[in-house]
């Protein structure tokens, strides 16, 4: 039992080391596309980035919160192929990713929720 674990170290090693070359592959295609795109202002009203500071008229502070799965940077962007790939939380990544229009603006928000719904429930009602 233990020689087995042991000789199946180098398998898996070599598994693991095709994923992270995929998921790394993938990544530098999601950071073509979607880099600095997955962030929002706190302040719904506020288009770019430049412009997210100070207080709001209720004197909240406004900020720029990223999402926490994006692809500004390659070591976050294969841990965010990673959720992908384990489909966890993948619709809200995805809708991210729909909604961003750009490097440093505001996303312009859900203009695609409940598509996917309806184009189910459409699929599912015609056997």
């Amino acid at each position: 039992l233990i020689s087995a674990m042991f000789s199946s170290v180098k398998p898996i090693l070599g598994t693991i080391a095709i994923a992270i070359s995929v998921y790394s592959l993938l990544g530098l295609v999601g950071m073509q596309i979607l880099l600095g795109s997955m962030g929002t202002c706190s302040d719904t009203k506020i288009k770019f980035m430049r412009d997210c500071w100070g207080q709001t008229a209720e004197g909240e502070a406004r900020e720029w919160i990223n999402n926490s799965a994006n692809f500004d940077v390659l070591p976050v962007a294969v841990v965010t192929m990673f959720t992908l790939a384990t489909q966890d939380d993948w619709p809200t990544l995805t809708f991210a990713g729909i909604d961003a229009i750009g490097q440093r603006l505001q996303p312009e928000g859900s203009k695609y929720a409940g598509y996917m719904e309806v184009e189910s429930a459409i699929q599912n009602a015609n056997p």
